[in-house]
């Protein structure tokens, strides 16, 4: 009995895992108006003196690697950060789910101050983005 409990709960989560991948977005091609310059975060290390901003940050930081497309990825990481998309776009719906995932993630947990979550996103993009 507890085999198939077992069995069931891992085919349960291996379901899950599959209906939250992402398709493949052509909201940004590579010839699009915006260039990050460094789409890349700063990393989670410089909160590694605070466990619940390193943890913050790190669940953070994983649910935007959700995004294997690098020109979707650093259009979301720069959401986070400032709040709007660069150059004046609109978010695609796969961009907006992600951007409430971390947002939400980040205003939810009780261990955080406000200057802790600004941080953490701030972390989330580092760099410029030049628009044509």
């Amino acid at each position: 009995m507890a085999g198939a409990i077992g069995a069931t709960m891992v085919a349960g989560c291996s379901n899950r895992e599959s209906a939250l991948q992402f398709a493949p977005s052509t909201a940004m091609q590579p010839n699009s108006a915006a260039k990050s310059t460094q789409a890349s975060p700063i990393g989670c290390k410089a909160f590694v003196a605070s466990f619940d901003e390193f943890v913050a940050c790190e669940r953070a930081n994983g649910t935007l690697h959700s995004l294997s497309n690098p020109e979707i990825a650093w259009r979301v990481r720069f959401f986070v950060r400032y709040l709007e998309m660069p150059c004046n776009e609109a978010p695609t719906v796969q961009e907006a789910y992600v951007f409430h995932m971390v947002i939400d993630d980040l205003s939810n947990d009780s261990d955080l101050t406000d200057t802790q979550r600004v941080a953490i996103r701030n972390a989330m993009f580092q760099g410029k983005v030049q628009c044509n």
